[in-house]
């Protein structure tokens, strides 16, 4: 109790994901304790939220490790990893997230993820292609978009209806 914060919740997301047979009075009870904390609850399929998730957090968090490896186990990883600033600063610090928390998540949502990787995969291909081709103006469009896109996104905005 020494630590509580009245506010935690407060202006933060929280996802309900019912399903079919799920009570809608009990639905709404939730939904009216989450409100009154101050949260913006949304109601999510138990499929979306996972597909979702997966896209946001979990597949980030594979890169994140994979990556941090794919740079420190190479022979003279220790001195590129002297050499890393910000940016690489910022992109891995999700790496050095609990293990077996990491493992469970993974192991628990593996086909979204697996999912979601591929679809990494495809867009990495992509570029990867592009510098292949020699293809300039194809890169600069392909990171025009992601800088605009990125520019354009802010955390926590209303999602789009579907």
């Amino acid at each position: 109790m020494a630590h509580a914060e009245a506010t935690l919740y407060q202006g933060r997301q929280v996802i309900i994901t019912p399903l079919p047979q799920t009570d809608a009075s009990l639905v709404q009870k939730a939904t009216d304790v989450w409100s009154a904390l101050g949260s913006q609850v949304l109601k999510m399929t138990p499929e979306n939220h996972d597909a979702a998730f997966a896209a946001v957090s979990h597949l980030p968090h594979l890169l994140a490790f994979a990556f941090f490896q794919s740079v420190a186990q190479q022979p003279a990883g220790r001195d590129f990893l002297s050499l890393a600033g910000p940016g690489f600063r910022d992109f891995t610090r999700i790496a050095a997230s609990d293990p077996s928390v990491w493992r469970d998540i993974l192991l628990a949502n593996k086909t979204e993820v697996l999912q979601q990787s591929q679809r990494f995969r495809q867009a990495l291909d992509a570029l990867e292609q592009l510098m292949q081709n020699g293809d300039a103006a194809g890169l600069t469009e392909k990171i025009r978009a992601a800088a605009d896109g990125r520019a354009q996104w802010q955390m926590g905005a209303p999602r789009t209806p579907r």
